[in-house]
């Protein structure tokens, strides 16, 4: 029987252990986070896909700049600070990326990004 954890424990920490050890798939790659998908919260989404990132050797970023390699999109923005929620093509990162010409990519995407060992 598995202990029920404490509540001082993050989601974040809970996460990244049931995601467990992963390759070297992204090593090198650098990744940012932004939105929510209609089942994972912003706080769970962004969460699930950090430790994904790190458990397969990629680095998480908080903002878009010139070194960033991915910026992986739920389906939607939620702005806590403004209260504002929309298509993701309306959030600011997803804008900045854009601008940039930084690699856009989904949860699946990711996902077929760590199984083809960095390459889509």
């Amino acid at each position: 029987q598995i202990p029920t954890p404490p509540p001082f424990l993050t989601h974040k920490y809970l996460t990244r252990r049931s995601v467990g050890a992963g390759g070297k798939a992204l090593e090198g790659l650098t990744f940012v986070i932004t939105g929510a998908t209609e089942d994972r919260p912003r706080d769970e989404f962004g969460d699930y896909v950090c430790a994904l990132v790190e458990a397969n050797g990629g680095v998480i970023r908080s903002a878009i700049s010139g070194k960033t390699d991915y910026l992986v999109c739920g389906t939607y923005h939620f702005n806590p600070f403004l209260g504002t929620v929309g298509a993701i093509e309306n959030g600011s990162k997803y804008r900045k990326a854009k601008e940039k010409g930084t690699n856009i990519t989904d949860l699946e995407g990711l996902e077929a990004l760590i199984a083809g060992g960095g390459e889509i």
